[in-house]
Order: structure tokens, then sequence, then C-alpha cells
């Protein structure tokens, strides 16, 4: 009973572990994407930079951290990914109603 307490506390651990990875991929890659957008205007930059911050953080902690675990990375990865997509779709909707009022204008 003790070795399977224990087996459960130890897979919520590395659950949430998970879960704080994809929560600071999300938090990082959102706000590089909203900043970069803001400033360039550009989609394609706003989406790079995110993810490649978002990465380069992924990379640095699991470089900090006594083993490299690529599931750590990957679940930073997720959530630069999770909140990536609808950032783009939403600067796209951003973009195109900037051309329809310049072009009414």
């Amino acid at each position: 009973i003790v070795s399977i307490v224990l087996a459960f506390n130890a897979n919520s651990q590395i659950q949430q572990d998970k879960q704080q990875h994809f929560a600071a991929g999300f938090i990082i890659s959102g706000t590089v994407n909203a900043a970069t957008f803001h400033f360039t205007e550009s989609q394609d930059a706003a989406l790079l930079f995110g993810v490649v911050v978002a990465f380069g953080a992924g990379v640095a902690k699991e470089l900090y951290d006594d083993e490299f675990n690529l599931l750590d990375l990957g679940a930073t990865m997720a959530g630069s990914y999770a909140v990536s997509i609808p950032m783009v779709a939403i600067e796209s909707i951003i973009v195109k109603k900037r051309r329809k009022l310049n072009t009414e204008l």
C-alpha cells in the first residue's frame, strides 16, 4: 500500500512539473508574441520570436537542471504552440480590420 501511495504521489509531482513547464511556455511565448506584434505589426515575426524565446528559455532551464529532460522541453513547447496558434488567428483579424479601416478612410 505504501509503494502504491508513493507511486501515485510521484506521478502527480511529474504531472505538476509538466503543467508548470506548459504554463511557462504559454506565458513566455504569449508575452513575447504580443510585444513583438505590437511593435512590428508582423504576424510572422511575432510567431517566430514568441516560439524561439520560449524554446530558448526551455533549453536554458533544462541545461540548468541536473539532467536534460526532453519531456519538460516538450511541455514548454506545447504551451508555446498552444498560445501561438490562437494569437496568430487574432492578429490576422486585427490586420484585416486595420487594412479595411485604412481603405475606407
